[in-house]
């Protein structure tokens, strides 16, 4: 091991002075790593200040005001701007270099203080000084890497920056949300530590040249260029002096006249418009208060989460608009930028003004989502390109005090947009004046087409028709700023809803609305989730924008379960400092008595006549209705005090008629008439026969179309206008009870009547038909759907536990991937190994959800890192024969550790299990043995370590078979590269490399969207929920060692029968498993008796596992045969990269598609991606089978 070592150190000596490019690479890198705690600290307010302000504010001196959390925000910029200037003026004096590790101290005291806070002066004093340290970053890091860098990857090394901010934004908003407040720091001190390998690196050369040191200032080129390129160096030095003289000329002070020529000129005007943008495009504020936005949004989904994506994509933003700066160019870049900017503003502005009027948005509920992904995305460009672009556009001699004085006034602006952004806000509104004009016209075209119910519903409370001392008593509560829990009940129509809204009005203003009141209507949302979930989140945030209380309604709260009753019972005593609760219902019965006793009751009666009469008459004349009297009086009997009924009959009755008469009136809602009701109880009472009545009754219904409902009603009314007995009557009325209970379970309204009575039993023969009038079907039943017990920690903490390992995998293929291409394939893949490590060690100590989120985000960089490099390594040291065998191990190795983790998570204890983990990447040092890959050995000019590679691979005694392969080889990568190791776009132009990027990003995408991938992650729960009868953890065991057992039979026939037809039948059969267990599923949830078929589950799973071996390897040794060796690497790294993102979100949100569309919803969509790509696959994918690369490029072209 010593011996390896010692010859991995010269190796990476040795890559280290041939390549110059690497080392301005990770110069640059070095350089950044403050960026990562600069980001950090822009969004550690979005996801902070909810918390710091609400009533649970971890700091000893409470919760933070509105004013505070402003300066918290925005007193960054103004130590922004001071040290934008202290550093600026040091960067002409004393270099790039020494100025920016000093300008990193600060940044370490922010840290401190804030893992120290008591108060807000530590907050106010950390979030200054990391403006200081992000004022010295900002305007040393864009001089440092401008001036280190070659001009073919300027741009991509200026893109760093960026991606390290973007990251930073990321893991405040991930860490913020999940983590204590205090440890937050230590994660920022951690980062800032690494920094410090950036003191290895010299100062920039031209600052050198501008200082007249020459011979350091070489010294320095050839460190970053690399001493292998001598002349090179030589004459781009020369080049530099020259230039660097010419400006200077005779003197190093900077004078007005270095500000004459035209073109210095117009290069100070266009950067400091483009660096305005930077602000003025809103993307920064944005950052600032992300979870705030989604909060008053409504969207519905986690204000935190959706913060993460929207992070996430912004740094997928940076990354693409790194990439395409030194191709598309940075012009284009960012004009289409600014474009798609804009578009995305507009749409969310005009989504949170349509929010304010009262629009129902639940169809278009991801629209700022979207709108904010756009803005976040787009604005990597918009935020990036102008800081490197000023360095590139000022001449060398004026570039430091210009880039000081321009970042230190860009500052202030950003200090004065975050300090008046909240009172701008709650002025105009988060969409502000942009489109005020249309919505004139919209709001005009909306009231003419409202309901008549909502067009007018009091606004106030002084417009409110009745409960005049209920109306008193509330006025009362809120001008004296008492206003308790609230308890609304009564009937329908009696002005519950109504009162409420009326309220709103009086205690906040309308731009307010959204941010300080939360309107659910328990029946839709009746469950214990809805409480511990939104209810909560929104209960326990206190709003940036707006002072006082806030305000929950929920409507027909008698729908809720007793359970979320008293989840909601403990919210009210929690949060009572911070929110107040409105609860209306129709029976107060069903309210349980802990939540009763919480809340100041208010019974609201139906409505008199004389309530009823003069907004009925007022309606009328507002709207030109004709109407009879008795019109008028049928529509207030009907209602039976209910308000709304008398305005929703109306307006039916006069569209359908044009004239309200008692006639129409009965005839458009389908009510009995007084003369119906006096012939049925005419036939009751007087009938011959009990045929002839029943016979009646139903002729009646089927003319008129009456329901059975609403003639009991009537019946019931009429009743007690009649002389009867008493005990007759009672007995009458009991029997009408119980009908319309049965009909209220669902109860078949067709009355079997078959009992004949006598004309001398009467009163017995109507008790006959009275009760025989609701006999029918019972209701349907009703399907419980089973939660599975998740312990102590909740179904959100799973979701995460799980899919966070995704995010970490999508890191993991970008870094290793980068570091594939200029380390190699073997010490990234050893190196990749040690966040595995860690995450085995935290697992072994865990103590809460912190320790698990952070262990599986760092197996997810370690499964990123083994991905995309074992895929390669295994490639290039393989055989054509045997390549797909090979490539099958990794699927192989991979079932079985699920089968492992199936076994052991069932049947030891939670903390043994990582000590067998880290026993078997004990069995991975054995890989250091090994040498690196003969073909990336090639690609770096190595030609006799390739030879000796390809030997340690193939065998001493093949030598003339070796030395074939390896001309071979050498002729096939020598063509590729040409003349240059640099990917342009020239190689992708060829049209079977297009191709094959198609084809290979379809069948990889394949992995997740066929579903396999999920479905291992939740089958024990797929199967507890299925009912199958056996425990859930052996049918899980069963199912992986199918599945280990499908992966090792397709490893044996991957090169016998060939990759493409083992991976059409298998998404096929994939396909039918998927569409039979949505099947079950469904016919399960439908109430079907499956037990005859209990074993169909187990099955289905077994088959998809099975046959899900193909689909999820064959896509990763494909991609390795399909590209050329030159892009592959990158493409590899970019491709996997996208895939990660993909497979996160998936598994976020699979939860919420099976609650919405059902499990069998979600494996029929599965279902349809499966028989997609197997077609694709059909026409598309070539064979590559014992092919060498040579031959495939011809299959892709159809030669083959």
């Amino acid at each position: 091991f010593v011996k390896a070592n010692v010859s991995a150190r010269l190796t990476w000596n040795d890559c280290v002075v041939d390549s110059g490019k690497l080392v301005q690479f990770l110069g640059a890198i070095c350089a950044n790593f403050g960026g990562i705690v600069y980001g950090l600290m822009v969004g550690w307010p979005s996801a902070t200040m909810p918390i710091l302000s609400s009533t649970d504010s971890p700091l000893p001196s409470g919760p933070l005001t509105k004013k505070e959390v402003s300066w918290v925000i925005s007193i960054m910029m103004l130590g922004g701007m001071l040290g934008t200037i202290i550093f600026g003026w040091m960067a002409n004096h004393f270099g790039r270099k020494w100025p920016l590790i000093v300008g990193m101290l600060p940044q370490v005291v922010a840290q401190s203080l804030i893992a120290t806070a008591q108060n807000t002066s530590f907050l106010y004093t950390a979030r200054f000084l990391s403006g200081v340290s992000g004022g010295a970053l900002l305007v040393l890091v864009s001089i440092y890497v401008n001036e280190i860098s070659e001009n073919s990857i300027r741009g991509t090394l200026g893109s760093i920056l960026g991606i390290f901010y973007g990251f930073g934004v990321i893991i405040a908003y991930i860490i913020c949300a999940y983590m204590p407040f205090y440890s937050v720091p230590y994660v920022g001190l951690g980062i800032l530590a690494l920094f410090l390998l950036f003191i290895i690196f010299p100062e920039s050369p031209q600052y050198l040249l501008l200082k007249q040191k020459d011979a350091e200032a070489e010294k320095s080129l050839k460190f970053f260029r690399g001493s292998s390129r001598g002349d090179q160096v030589k004459l781009e030095f020369e080049s530099l002096k020259s230039s660097i003289d010419a400006a200077s000329t005779k003197s190093n002070n900077i004078t007005l006249q270095d500000f004459k020529p035209a073109t210095t000129r117009k290069a100070l005007l266009v950067s400091y418009i483009i660096l305005s943008g930077r602000n003025l495009s809103g993307v920064f504020v944005l950052m600032n208060y992300t979870v705030d936005i989604f909060q008053q949004a409504g969207t519905g989904i986690d204000a935190h989460i959706s913060a993460i994506i929207v992070g996430t994509i912004q740094l997928a933003g940076t990354v693409v608009s790194a990439y395409y700066t030194d191709k598309s160019g940075r012009r284009i870049l960012l004009i289409s930028s600014l474009i798609g900017l804009g578009l995305c503003l507009t749409a969310i502005g005009i989504y949170f003004r349509l929010n304010e009027q009262g629009y129902n948005l639940s169809s278009v509920f991801w629209l700022p989502i979207a709108s904010l992904s756009g803005i976040m995305f787009l604005g990597g460009p918009v935020q990036n390109i102008p800081v490197y672009v000023l360095s590139e556009l000022l001449p060398t001699k004026i570039r430091g005090p210009v880039a000081t004085v321009y970042m230190a006034s860009v500052w202030p602006v950003t200090f004065l947009i975050l300090q008046f952004y909240t009172p701008l806000a709650d002025l105009l509104g988060i969409y502000g004046y942009l489109i005020k004009s249309v919505f004139i016209m919209v709001e005009n075209k909306k009231l003419k087409t409202l309901p008549w119910v909502e067009k007018y519903r009091p606004s106030t409370l002084d417009e409110l028709i009745s409960h005049e001392e209920i109306i008193s008593t509330i006025s009362k509560f809120i001008d004296e700023g008492q206003l308790p829990h609230l308890l609304f009940y009564g009937p329908p129509g009696t002005g519950k809803t109504t009162t409420i809204l009326a309220c709103i009005r009086e205690l906040y203003n309308p731009g307010e609305f959204n941010s300080m009141v939360l309107q659910l209507n328990a029946s839709d949302d009746r469950g214990i989730n809805i409480v511990r979930g939104q209810i909560l989140t929104f209960a326990s945030n206190r709003t940036i924008f707006s002072g006082g209380v806030k305000l929950i309604i929920l409507d027909e709260a008698d729908a809720m379960t007793n359970d979320a009753q008293n989840a909601l019972r403990r919210i009210i005593e929690k949060y009572t400092d911070n929110v107040r609760f409105c609860i209306i219902c129709n029976y107060l019965s069903k309210i349980i008595p802990a939540l009763q006793s919480r809340c100041t009751r208010f019974r609201f009666a139906p409505l008199l006549p004389k309530q009823i009469l003069p907004r009925l008459e007022y309606v009328i004349q507002e709207e030109n209705v004709l109407a009879t009297e008795d019109g008028k009086q049928a529509l207030i009997t009907l209602s039976g005090g209910d308000m709304r009924k008398v305005l929703n009959v109306l307006q039916s009755t006069w569209m359908a008629f044009k004239n309200v008469t008692e006639v129409n009136v009965y005839s458009c809602v389908g009510h009995p008439q007084k003369e119906d009701v006096k012939n049925i109880m005419n036939w009751l009472l007087n009938a011959e026969t009990f045929e002839e009545t029943v016979d009646q009754i139903k002729n009646l219904k089927t003319v008129k179309g009456l329901a059975l409902q609403d003639i009991i009603t009537e019946v019931h009314s009429y009743l007690h206008r009649m002389e009867l007995p008493p005990r007759v009557l009672c007995l009458i009325l009991i029997k009408l009870a119980e009908i319309e209970e049965r009909l209220a379970a669902g109860c078949n309204e067709n009355p079997q009547l078959f009992v004949k009575a006598n004309v001398s039993a009467r009163l017995t023969w109507n008790d006959c038909v009275v009760d025989s009038m609701a006999i029918g079907n019972n209701a349907n039943p009703i399907v419980n759907r089973f939660t599975p017990s998740l312990g102590s920690i909740d179904e959100k903490e799973v979701s995460w536990a799980i899919s966070i390992m995704m995010l970490g995998g999508m890191l993991g293929t970008i870094i290793f991937g980068l570091m594939a291409n200029h380390f190699g394939r073997k010490w990234p893949l050893v190196v990749g190994m040690l966040p595995q490590v860690v995450a085995q060690s935290l697992i072994a100590t865990a103590q809460n959800t912190s320790y698990l989120y952070t262990a599986r985000f760092l197996s997810g960089v370690s499964g990123g890192a083994l991905l995309v490099l074992v895929s390669i390594y295994v490639n290039e040291i393989s055989e054509n024969s045997i390549r797909g065998t090979l490539g099958s191990i990794l699927g192989i190795f991979y079932g079985f550790g699920v089968i492992i983790a199936y076994i052991i998570c069932a049947y030891m204890p939670f903390y043994s299990v990582p000590y067998v983990g880290l026993g078997i990447l004990a069995l991975f040092l054995l890989f250091i043995i090994f040498p690196e890959s003969p073909q990336y050995l090639l690609l770096k000019q190595k030609d006799a370590e390739a030879e000796k590679s390809l030997k340690f691979f193939r065998g001493s005694s093949r030598g003339d078979q070796v030395k074939l392969e390896f001309e071979s080889l050498k002729s096939s990568i020598d063509a590729a590269s040409t003349k240059s190791n640099n990917i342009t776009l020239q190689d992708f132009k060829p049209a079977t490399t297009r191709k094959a990027l198609l084809v290979s990003y379809i069948i990889l995408s394949g992995r997740n969207l066929s579903g396999v991938f999920v479905l291992m992650n939740y089958t024990v729960d797929i199967f507890q929920q299925a009912g199958t009868g056996i425990d859930a953890h052996i049918s899980a065991i069963i199912v992986g060692t199918i599945q280990l057992a499908g992966t090792v039979v397709s490893a044996y026939y991957t090169d016998k029968s060939g990759r493409r037809i083992l991976l059409i039948s298998s998404l096929i059969g994939l396909g039918l498993c998927l569409t039979a267990i949505g099947i079950y599923f469904r016919l399960n949830e439908q109430g079907y008796n499956l037990s005859s078929v209990f074993w169909l589950p187990i099955a289905s799973l077994s088959g998809i596992m099975f046959l899900g071996g193909p689909v999820q390897n064959i896509p990763v040794y494909v991609l390795s045969e399909l590209l050329p060796t030159k892009i592959r690497g990158p493409v590899a790294t970019v491709y996997m990269a996208s895939v990660w993102p993909v497979t996160f979100l998936i598994l976020q949100f699979y939860t919420p598609l099976a609650d919405l569309l059902g499990i069998y919803g979600c494996m029929w969509i599965f279902a349809g991606w499966c028989f997609f790509e197997a077609v694709f696959a059909y026409f598309m994918l070539p064979e590559t089978k014992g092919r060498n690369p040579e031959e495939i490029v011809k299959a892709l072209e159809g030669k083959i």
